[in-house]
């Protein structure tokens, strides 16, 4: 028995002295804490990065129609709220009120209209004149000949995100028609 002591004398030893580091490593950090001395740590939340400032045109049945800066990030909803809400006359099933805005975005409120609109076939021409696709509400893309809902959206879409078109030939060339049904429609549109 008396050959076990060596090692339980060294390991009491160790485990002592581990202790004692220990201890004194605590008592330094709290005494530097306490006496706002160099070991005290301070955590400083990140500040947010600031949103950049843009600046959208709101038009039409907008109740103060006007340029607004908004942020970066924000809405179609956000800009009609700046410009005091929509009219009484406003149709904003016509609005994707969710679109992100960006800077130099020209938003068009359309009002409803009383005028009725004749009964035409899908493929039937547009008797009415040339659509202007910068202006055209989701109603007259849809009467479009091959212009469907979809395609529709995706026109109004297109141009609430990244502005006018800059000639028709933009449906056709950034794939939001196919040539199909450019061939149908590119003597009825317009980009003005």
């Amino acid at each position: 028995m008396r050959s076990g002591w060596p090692e339980l004398l060294k390991l009491s030893v160790g485990i002592l002295a581990a202790i004692a580091v220990v201890a004194g490593v605590i008592m330094f950090v709290s005494q530097q804490v306490m006496s706002g001395g160099h070991g005290s740590v301070e955590i400083v939340p990140a500040a947010a990065p600031e949103a950049k400032v843009i600046k959208v045109y709101v038009s039409g049945a907008a109740q103060r129609p006007g340029v607004y800066p908004l942020k970066e990030g924000d809405r179609v909803e956000d800009a009609l709220r700046a410009a005091g809400g929509p009219t009484d006359e406003a149709d904003l099933a016509k609005v994707n009120l969710a679109a992100l805005v960006r800077d130099e975005l020209h938003v068009s409120i359309p009002a409803r209209t009383t005028e009725s609109f004749p009964a035409q076939s899908a493929e039937a021409p547009i008797s009415a004149g040339k659509v202007d696709i910068n202006a055209a509400s989701f109603v007259e893309l849809d009467k479009l000949p091959g212009v469907g809902t979809v395609t529709a959206n995706k026109i109004i879409d297109y141009r609430q995100r990244n502005g006018p078109f800059r000639r028709p030939e933009d449906l056709r060339d950034l794939k939001l028609v196919n040539s199909a049904t450019w061939d149908k429609i590119k003597e009825l549109v317009v980009a003005n």
